[in-house]
C-alpha cells in the first residue's frame, strides 16, 4: 500500500509541477511555491524508490518462509469481513474443554490428593508381598549353558504395625492436608486468571471491530477529502501546503486502516488458540492427518 501510495502520488506530482510550471510563467504563483512543488516532485521520486525496495526484501522474506519459489506475491484486501460473533460464554466452554492448562489444574489436583492419600495410608497396618526368580548355569562348553539351569526363587512376606512414632504421621499428615490447600488455592487463582485472560481478549477483539469500522470510514473521508482538494488546487483555490496535507491525511488513515484490519484479525486468531475454537464456522479446530512420502 505504501509503494502505491507512493506512485499514484509520484503521479499526481508531476501533473500538478507541470500546471505550476505554466502558473509560473503566467506570473499567477510565486516562485517559492514551484519550487515547493519540485521538492515535492523529488520526494514523491525518493519514496518509490525507498518502497520498491521495501516490498522487495519482504516479499522475499514471505516467500523464503513459505518456501515459495516465486517472489511475485501479490496480497489483495477483503472488501468485507466475516459477520460473525463471538460469545464469552462459548469461548470459556471451549477453552475449558480443549486447553491443555485445564487438564493441567486436574492432574496437579490429584497429585496432590494422592500424596495426601498416601501420607494416612502410612499409619495404618501396611503388608508387603515381594517375590523373585532367577536362573543361573555355569559350564566349560558353551552348549551346556542353556541346560538344567540352577533355579532360585524365593517369596517373603512382611506386616508392618504403626506402634507410636512420636506425632510423625500427625506432622506429616498436616503438611499434606497444607499442600493440598496451597495447591488448590493456586489452582483457583490461575483458573481465575485463565477466564479473564480469555474475557481480556474478546474484549479487545470487539474494540479492534469496532476500531476497524471507524478507521474504515475515516480512510473513505480521507481519499473523498483529498480528491476535492487537488480538483480546488487545480481551480486555483487553495495553496499547495493544503493539498500537501490532505495527501498526507489520505495515505496516513489508508495504512492505519490496513494495521486496524491487522490488529482484528491477530486478535481472532489469538482467540482461537486460547480456545481451539472456529468462532466463523462454530466449530472445533480438529487437526489434519498429514500423509507424509
Amino acid at each position: 500500500m505504501r509503494l502505491r501510495n507512493s506512485q499514484n502520488n509520484l503521479a499526481t506530482q508531476d501533473t500538478l509541477l507541470q500546471i505550476a510550471k505554466g502558473r509560473f510563467e503566467i506570473g499567477k504563483i510565486a516562485e517559492n511555491e514551484l519550487l515547493q512543488m519540485e521538492l515535492g516532485h523529488l520526494n514523491s521520486q525518493n519514496e518509490v524508490t525507498t518502497n520498491t525496495i521495501s516490498l522487495k526484501r519482504t516479499s522475499q522474506n514471505l516467500a523464503r518462509y513459505l518456501e515459495l519459489e516465486t517472489e511475485d506475491i501479490e496480497l489483495f484486501i477483503p472488501e468485507k469481513l466475516v459477520d460473525f460473533e463471538v460469545s464469552v460464554e462459548t469461548a470459556l466452554d471451549e477453552a475449558t474443554n480443549n486447553r491443555k492448562s485445564v487438564i493441567e489444574f486436574r492432574r496437579r489436583r490429584l497429585e496432590a490428593e494422592r500424596n495426601l492419600a498416601q501420607i494416612k495410608g502410612t499409619n495404618r497396618l501396611e503388608i508387603n508381598v515381594n517375590a523373585n526368580f532367577g536362573l543361573n548355569k555355569r559350564a566349560d562348553e558353551y552348549d551346556d549353558l542353556f541346560q538344567d539351569f540352577d533355579r532360585q526363587q524365593n517369596v517373603s512376606v512382611s506386616l508392618g504395625i504403626p506402634i507410636f512414632d512420636w506425632g510423625v504421621s500427625k506432622s506429616k499428615r498436616k503438611m499434606g492436608e497444607a499442600d493440598l490447600g496451597l495447591v488448590e488455592t493456586n489452582i483457583e487463582q490461575e483458573q481465575q486468571a485463565f477466564e479473564q485472560e480469555i474475557y481480556l481478549h474478546i474484549l479487545n477483539w470487539s474494540s479492534k471491530r469496532d476500531f476497524l469500522a471507524t478507521s474504515e470510514k475515516a480512510k473513505e473521508i480521507a481519499i473523498k477529502r483529498y480528491q476535492i482538494t487537488k480538483e480546488r488546487y487545480v481551480l486555483g483555490k487553495i495553496t499547495i501546503t493544503d493539498l500537501n496535507l490532505a495527501q498526507q491525511e489520505k495515505d496516513k488513515a489508508e495504512l492505519e486502516y490496513l494495521n486496524s484490519l491487522q490488529n482484528f484479525w491477530t486478535d481472532y486468531y489469538t482467540l482461537r488458540k486460547l480456545t481451539l475454537y472456529d468462532f466463523i464456522n462454530n466449530k472445533k479446530i480438529e487437526a489434519e492427518n498429514i500423509i507424509m512420502d
